[in-house]
């Protein structure tokens, strides 16, 4: 009986200790950096030493608490890059992939990257448009539309390549799609975290989690993830468009496109089992973004909404980094490099 009352007794307290302490942040510090960011943030990593690596205007930049550095800028040059379609890390370095099936390593010495080799991957006969890229257990993960057919202007791929590095060959294209032309799903953002069982996969317009499984790198679930009341949702369609249009402004229509619904912008795996994933409001009365916390090991419960004015850029044990006052692409206030970094409590 005694032992049954405390065991009782400690599940109340436990009960009582979630609600009394929610989930919430705590600004631990900013790294304050006299540098403008110059417009779109279009990819970004946090490495394996936790300085921030980010794709801007300038090329690509080296952040940290009391270091800015540029270590690429645009060119043909070893330590230059022609463009940027994916960045990830890749064993103890930086792959930026140039081109979809060539990517050009950057090595860490003495806290900063310098050009080291040139690594190409095998290509295959489909069609695919490379947006970003992940690295885990062998295999580098690819994240765009793949075509395999095309019939009556519907096309059908999938969303996800899995490219095995020991190998030199592609295993898999999984996630299928099916999408009418014309029509700009190739410009259709991809997001990426990870836990020790799987790498979680998100497609910027849908609230849909993919979990792979780093042993098959198959499909394992897919869960559709709770949204938050001020969810605004994007249309099936909404990378179509009228090629006849002749006022039609691709730069102009993907801002409104990322402003108008509910774009996820990044996601995050912290400590405790949370998926951090960050969306905006679309909403002249509330903060610019919606931080979502969902509990993985409760059935992707979603546990708690933090309404700011930051742009998540990462996340790793339980510290997420922002950009101060939104996305330098979409928000004036937030052009300078100022990165928030915030402490997640219980």
């Amino acid at each position: 009986m005694k032992k049954r009352l405390w065991i009782g007794m400690t599940i109340m307290l436990f009960i009582c200790y979630k609600a009394i302490y929610p989930i919430d942040l705590k600004l631990e510090r900013q790294w304050k950096h006299n540098i403008d960011l110059g417009g779109d943030i279009s990819h970004c990593l946090l490495d394996h030493d936790g300085d921030l690596i980010l794709v801007h205007r300038p090329g690509i930049s080296l952040v940290n608490e009391n270091h800015y550095s540029h270590f690429a800028s645009w060119g043909q040059g070893p330590n230059e890059i022609g463009n940027v379609f994916a960045l990830c890390q890749y064993e103890d370095n930086i792959a930026v992939f140039e081109y979809k099936n060539k990517a050009k390593l950057f090595a860490k010495k003495d806290g900063q990257y310098a050009g080291k080799e040139v690594k190409n991957l095998k290509s295959s006969p489909s069609t695919y448009y490379l947006r970003d890229g992940y690295y885990s257990q062998n295999r580098f993960l690819l994240g765009g539309p793949v075509i395999f057919t095309i019939k009556n202007k519907i096309l059908d791929g999938a969303m996800l390549k899995v490219y095995n590095d020991k190998s030199g060959e592609t295993e898999k294209s999984i996630i299928p799609i099916k999408y009418q032309e014309p029509n700009h799903y190739n410009e259709i953002r991809t997001h990426f975290a990870e836990d020790e069982k799987y790498i979680y996969f998100m497609a910027q317009h849908e609230m849909k989690v993919f979990l792979i499984s780093k042993i098959s790198f198959d499909v394992e679930k897919t869960i559709e993830v709770k949204k938050p009341d001020f969810y605004v949702a994007m249309p099936k369609n909404y990378f179509g468009y009228n090629k006849d249009d002749k006022k039609f402004d691709l730069f102009k229509e993907y801002v409104k496109w990322q402003t108008t619904f509910s774009a996820v912008t990044r996601i995050a795996v912290i400590e405790g089992g949370f998926l951090v994933i960050q969306i905006r409001t679309c909403s002249a009365d509330a903060e610019k973004f919606g931080l979502l916390f969902y509990n993985i090991n409760n059935n992707f419960a979603l546990e708690k909404v933090i309404l700011m004015k930051d742009y998540l850029l990462a996340g790793r044990k339980n510290l997420l980094y922002f950009v101060h006052n939104g996305d330098p692409m979409e928000d004036e206030e937030a052009n300078r490099l100022i990165i928030d970094v915030y402490r997640v409590v219980r």
